[in-house]
């Protein structure tokens, strides 16, 4: 499988610095940089993503060699139960199912982070963010603050309004021209800031150049992305779908379904390790060549179909848990099939 997962890892990097290499000379990404803040901590990703086709295409390679010289005859003759000889081959599915968990959650995310701040720098085309236009966020003080627009990289942003209300009626408006980070004292400066107090009845307004305030929000609030799921463990990335739900941020349901994806997905090593057990074993006559073509073909579509089952869950037609376990269970439910097939 070591094997195979380097060969697989040499050919992704190939493909991927072949499309990323003008960005890099672009925008002078240094050749340390690139090995050492990129595909570095890129390939543990890789790692994690392509152990689904490497050990397919082990097991398909080990059992069909194992039928050509009728080992499963002769272990079945000598009264081994068809459990019994795949039971190895179980136990290695759920070690590196077991691995490839441990490595998601307590170490990718480090890496993932190193490999996302280069790429804010030298890849930035690369839109990942999980709002488009305005941005609202719900405040713990029954505040609402919308942002017309908002630069992620600047920490500034265009057009604020804070509204104050309750269940009955709205007690003050704000808006500001302009919003902006200072770092210095971790608040925001409300630039050409006018606020409207409608309070018992009266009727107050204020107007300033500039005002400096807490809004219970960071910048990193308002610059959620796509990939700050796969830069979190496990337990983190929980908390991190519930605090979009806390903060009223859209498209929630698509970091959701990407956790619960993470979750899942170690048990795609178990599930490529029964298919490639049924499809090979006890089946002579089929090249290797044409096993490993079809597991290739097979892994792919695993792959595809996972990916394809995102936004059935992004747009609500699917919970995000059923999204993230449909494309398993079909694959599960077709790998049990094609193990009863296998003679016994």
């Amino acid at each position: 499988m070591i094997g195979v997962t380097f060969v697989l890892v040499f050919i992704f990097i190939l493909i991927d610095f072949s499309e990323n290499s003008d960005n890099f000379a672009d925008r002078g990404a240094s050749r340390q940089e690139v090995i050492w803040q990129y595909y570095a901590p890129f390939i543990p990703e890789m790692v994690r993503l392509i152990s689904p086709v490497a050990l397919f295409i082990t097991v398909l390679f080990h059992v069909g060699r194992m039928t050509e010289r009728l080992e499963f005859d002769v272990l079945k003759a000598s009264g081994a139960k068809m459990g019994s000889i795949f039971a190895p081959f179980l136990g290695f599915g759920l070690l590196v199912a077991f691995g490839i968990s441990w490595l998601d959650s307590e170490k990718l995310p480090q890496a993932n982070q190193i490999r996302h701040e280069f790429e804010q720098e030298f890849l930035r085309s690369r839109s990942e963010r999980l709002e488009r236009g305005s941005v609202f966020r719900q405040l713990p003080n029954q505040e609402i603050l919308s942002i017309q627009y908002y630069d992620i990289h600047g920490q500034y942003g265009y057009q604020a309004q804070i509204v104050s209300m309750d269940s009955s009626a709205i007690h003050a408006w704000s808006q500001a021209n302009k919003i902006s980070w200072i770092d210095s004292t971790k608040q925001w400066r409300l630039s050409s800031f006018e606020q409207v107090n409608l309070r018992d009845g009266a009727f107050g307004r204020t107007v300033q150049d500039q005002v400096d305030t807490t809004l219970f929000v960071t910048p990193e609030d308002l610059s959620r992305q796509t990939s700050d799921i796969y830069r979190l463990s496990y337990r983190d990335g929980w908390q991190y779908v519930e605090s979009l739900e806390r903060l009223g941020i859209g498209h929630i349901k698509l970091p959701a379904v990407q956790y619960f994806g993470r979750l899942f997905y170690p048990f795609s090593m178990v599930i490529v390790t029964l298919l490639g057990f049924g499809l090979a074993a006890g089946r002579r006559g089929v090249g290797r060549g044409v096993l490993i073509a079809v597991g290739l073909l097979i892994s792919f579509s695993y792959l595809t179909i996972m990916k394809l089952a995102e936004p059935f869950g992004a747009a609500g037609l699917l919970t995000p848990w059923a999204a993230a376990a449909i494309p398993h269970l079909l694959f599960l439910l077709g790998a049990i099939v094609l193990a009863r097939t296998v003679p016994k």
